[in-house]
C-alpha cells in the first residue's frame, strides 16, 4: 500500500533522491534509539541518597521535552529566512530538525508505558523512593487483583485507540500534511475539512495523548502522573 503524500514529500527533498531516501528512516531509528538508551540511564541513575531523586529524574525528562519542542518550533522560526534564501531547497534544510522533535515526542508519549521499577529494582525498592512506583490502589489500602486487570485493560484499550488514531490521520490527511510539507508550501496545500476538527486541533496530537494516559493508568503510580 502507497501512502497518501508520500511521493509530494519526497519531491520536496531532492537531496535525498532514489536510494537515498533511505537515510531518512536511519535518522529516524538512530533518534529511538538514543532516546531509549538515554531514558534507560535516567532511571538507572543512582539517586537513592538524594532527596526527592524522582524529581531530578523528572527534571531530565522534561528537559528532552522541551529539547523536542524547540527542534519543532524550527520549522516556524527559520520559515521565511529559509524560503528567501533557498526557495524550493528550503524546506528539506529544516526537515531533519523537524523529524527529531517529532520522533522525541512520539517516544515520549510512549514513555509512560515504562517499567520503571524492573529497570533499577535495587534503586526503587529503598523505602523513600518505593511510593513513587507503587500503584495508588495499594497505595490506598487496595489490594484487589480485579483492579488491576480492569486497570490493564482499560490501558491497552486506550493505547490501541491512540495508535489507531495516529494510523487513521496518517491516512486521511496523507505524509505531505503530516510532515508539515505545506508549512513551506502553502500555495500548493488544499483546506481540510474534516468534521475532527470541530473537536481536537489535530487528531495526531489526540492519538499521542491517548498513548501516554494508558501509560499512567498502566502504571498507575505517582511518578507516572508527574511524568
Amino acid at each position: 500500500m502507497k501512502l497518501k503524500g508520500l511521493h509530494i514529500f519526497r519531491e520536496k527533498l531532492p537531496y535525498l533522491s532514489g536510494k537515498r531516501i533511505i537515510l531518512l528512516p536511519i535518522f529516524v531509528l538512530t533518534i529511538l534509539i538514543l532516546f531509549g538508551t538515554a531514558i534507560f540511564y535516567i532511571y538507572s541513575l543512582p539517586f537513592a541518597a538524594v532527596p526527592f531523586s524522582p524529581l531530578w529524574q523528572l527534571l531530565a525528562i522534561f528537559i528532552i521535552e522541551s529539547v523536542a519542542l524547540f527542534l519543532i518550533y524550527q520549522m516556524w522560526y527559520w520559515r521565511d529566512l529559509l524560503k528567501a534564501r533557498y526557495q524550493k531547497k528550503s524546506y528539506q534544510r529544516i526537515i531533519f530538525f523537524g523529524l527529531a522533535g517529532i520522533c522525541l515526542i512520539i517516544a515520549l508519549s510512549f514513555n509512560n508505558l515504562t517499567p520503571i521499577g524492573e529497570i533499577n529494582p535495587g534503586l526503587w525498592k529503598d523505602p523513600s523512593l518505593s511510593f513513587w512506583i507503587k500503584p495508588l490502589t495499594l497505595l490506598l489500602g487496595i489490594d484487589i487483583i480485579y483492579l488491576t486487570i480492569v486497570r490493564y485493560l482499560i490501558s491497552g484499550f486506550l493505547l490501541i485507540l491512540g495508535i489507531i488514531t495516529i494510523a487513521r490521520s496518517l491516512l486521511s490527511f496523507g505524509v505531505d500534511y503530516m510532515a508539515l510539507v505545506y508549512l513551506y508550501f502553502p500555495e500548493e496545500g488544499k483546506i481540510q475539512s474534516f468534521e475532527i476538527y470541530s473537536v481536537i486541533r489535530h487528531p495526531a496530537y489526540a492519538g499521542l495523548t491517548l498513548i501516554s494516559i494508558s501509560g499512567f493508568i498502566f502504571n498507575f503510580c505517582y511518578y507516572s502522573a508527574y511524568n
